[in-house]
């Protein structure tokens, strides 16, 4: 991750104004509990120009999002000296397959901005750490409003990029005919659709060629969403049939036998059925990668 090292003249000026209002019996601003910066605050314009923020290979100025956890950020600068923040720029449209964190790379997420939807891009090279010093006393600006819906999205991103799931070699040889199926499903309905979970036994990362790997698929959609049921449910049967006309032959399945694949809302598929399952993202991850966890 990269950190902000502000200019000399930047520190001259800093350590004149404190020494300045030392002078005049005035207290610095330090950094308190109280600061205004939490998770997904977007910075003001004249602090990304004070500290000289750029996005690599392009001349507009960024938006600079707080992505440090609430409890990070409150804590003392001896403690936690960093915020951390992405350069994230505005785009026209949202990106299929970049919507509730498909992607580990990218994220497409939207703002409120002047009570209208603005969809921002965020890329995970673009993080960096700014001491705590160098944001003291300074506000989110208020125009970027990010909804609790869309906060979520924002974490499980962060998050996704320290546990994707990695799935047995032979198996990810065996599901490649699926592949553009399973992720047609998430570029397709990028609002309806919040993530394609599979599991999948056994976990052996080697298998006789006719012992097929037995899979469940797990098509979570968002009950927030009109309509969002009838288009899971539908493709939940159209990838059924796929993995039937693909994989079996007569009674007998081929390969991969495909145990249920049916659609769940987020309030039907629990925390338990996340952690039995992995989910299938646009990078998925094969165990036989060097160095180990690199993204196919």
């Amino acid at each position: 991750m990269k950190e902000i090292h502000l200019s000399w003249s930047w520190l001259n000026r800093f350590w004149k104004n404190t020494g300045d209002k030392a002078a005049q019996g005035q207290t610095p601003v330090q950094w308190t509990r109280e600061t205004p910066l939490r998770q997904g605050a977007v910075l003001p314009i004249k602090t990304v120009r004070s500290l000289g923020l750029k996005l690599d290979g392009r001349d507009a100025e960024p938006l600079a999002v707080v992505i440090s956890h609430d409890c990070d950020l409150v804590s003392e600068p001896e403690d936690e000296p960093f915020v951390e923040i992405v350069l994230a720029r505005p785009i026209d449209t949202l990106q299929a397959g970049c919507t509730h964190a498909q992607s580990t790379y990218k994220l497409h997420i939207e703002y409120e901005v002047q009570g209208a939807d603005r969809p921002i891009e965020l890329l995970a090279i673009n993080k960096l750490r700014i001491r705590k010093e160098d944001l003291t006393g300074v506000t989110p600006d208020s125009g970027y409003v990010l909804s609790r819906d869309n906060l979520e999205i924002l974490q499980i991103w962060l998050a996704a990029r320290y546990r994707r799931a990695s799935f047995p070699d032979d198996l990810v040889e065996r599901l490649k005919p699926m592949r553009e199926k399973i992720e047609r499903i998430g570029k397709k309905a990028t609002k309806e659709v919040l993530g394609i979970w599979i599991s999948f036994e056994p976990t052996d990362n080697h298998l006789p060629v006719d012992a097929p790997y037995e899979i469940w698929i797990s098509i979570e959609y968002s009950t927030r969403i009109e309509g969002a049921k009838s288009i899971a449910d539908r493709e939940a049967e159209t990838l059924s049939l796929a993995f039937g006309n693909r994989y079996k032959v007569g009674d007998i399945w081929n390969l991969i036998e495909l145990r249920r694949c049916a659609a769940y809302s987020e309030t039907e598929f629990t925390l338990l059925d996340v952690l039995r399952s992995s989910q299938w993202r646009l990078e998925y991850i094969s165990m036989k990668q060097s160095p180990p966890g690199e993204v196919v």
